[in-house]
């Protein structure tokens, strides 16, 4: 899948990556945890997987989010406003004036809030698998469950 790798800045100074590819009607895809642009523009049979469908009717945007794939990894915040610092920085340095979005896993919470605070871009609101709202781990086996979960993804991941 062809993709033009780009690079921006949020307003607290985090490096952030994203990926445009295809043309048509702007739609910016809001990932769940783990992503790395790199990766997924070389994954087999790319052309035919939903980025790559999705990339042949729009103009898909995609990002890593802070502390993941291309963009900067040595960050401490991940709170919902972080999160949405990088989705407005995305969208400030691409250009979008009113675009949809997809949202999957985590990502929901971000692309709802977004679209909330800024009805006049968000044109459409595609959820899939996600949540509106989810707790912080409450308990020392949560946040080990969580650890050992992300000690799985950096050895493919990078």
């Amino acid at each position: 899948m062809e993709q033009d790798i780009r690079f921006c800045k949020t307003s607290d100074g985090v490096g952030i990556a994203y990926a445009v590819s295809g043309e048509g009607y702007p739609l910016l895809f809001v990932h769940g945890w783990a992503s790395h642009l790199e990766f997924w523009g070389k994954m087999p049979r790319a052309e035919e997987s939903a980025h790559g469908k999705l990339a042949q009717r729009f103009r898909y945007h995609r990002y890593d989010a802070r502390g993941w794939g291309l963009s900067d990894r040595d960050v401490t915040d991940f709170s919902l406003e972080a999160k949405l610092r990088d989705v407005e920085a995305v969208v400030a340095n691409a250009g979008l004036q009113r675009f949809a979005i997809i949202a999957a896993s985590e990502g929901g919470p971000t692309a709802i809030a977004y679209a909330v605070r800024n009805p006049e871009r968000v044109s459409h609101l595609i959820l899939l698998g996600t949540f509106a709202w989810s707790p912080p781990s409450a308990t020392p086996q949560d946040r080990d469950l969580m650890k050992a979960m992300l000690m799985t993804i950096g050895p493919g991941w990078g």
